[in-house]
């Protein structure tokens, strides 16, 4: 009996299987596979090629369920993810919306804020120019003889 003769025997047995399965993280941090979609392809008992597909319920951009309430779309350019309330975050600095995986955190003395690439760019930038200028002016120039 050759392998045709067994799936047209048994149904269940599938001649092409496709599933795409999402890597996401569950609230306390494990890791777990998600199914996105899955595609089977089998012959009937009458030799017709069936495909069956499953796509589950629709989620958001950070992997949760679209039956929670909607956050907002991410404003980076090109970026078109939608997150949950719950991952939605907003730039300190600019208030533009961000998904998770343009929201950047960046560590202040004394919190930790959130911003966009653009924002955060700029901030680098500034951080840098007062460090070279703080460097390149300290034998002329010192802010603790000013302040006495």
């Amino acid at each position: 009996m050759n392998t045709n003769d067994q799936n047209q025997a048994d149904p269940q047995v599938p001649l092409r299987e496709d599933q795409l399965e999402r890597q996401c993280r569950d609230k306390a941090g494990h890791l777990y596979d998600r199914l996105e979609y899955r595609r089977t392809v089998v012959l009937s008992p009458e030799g017709a090629v069936v495909q069956k597909v499953w796509i589950p319920d629709f989620y958001y951009h950070c992997c949760h369920s679209t039956e929670r309430k909607r956050g907002g779309c991410c404003g980076e350019d090109g970026c078109f993810n939608v997150s949950c309330e719950e991952c939605f975050r907003r730039c300190a600095s600019c208030n533009v919306g961000l998904c998770l995986l343009h929201a950047h955190q960046v560590d202040l003395t004394d919190c930790a804020i959130t911003v966009c690439a653009h924002c955060r760019g700029a901030m680098r930038r500034r951080r840098f120019w007062r460090r070279f200028w703080s460097a390149a002016l300290s034998p002329f120039y010192s802010l603790n003889e000013t302040q006495k």
